[in-house]
């Protein structure tokens, strides 16, 4: 996933992240990876 990507997740509300099948742990592990493993 793209760095703006990430970016776009970290900003949803939980019940958003929920319709689209994502939990806060693994939003906060995608945001956690180096911009190098894109």
């Amino acid at each position: 996933m793209k760095r703006a990507g990430r970016l776009v997740l970290r900003d949803l509300t939980d019940d958003q992240l929920k319709d689209i099948g994502l939990t806060r742990w693994e939003v906060r592990e995608e945001l956690g990876k180096s911009y190098f493993i894109e």
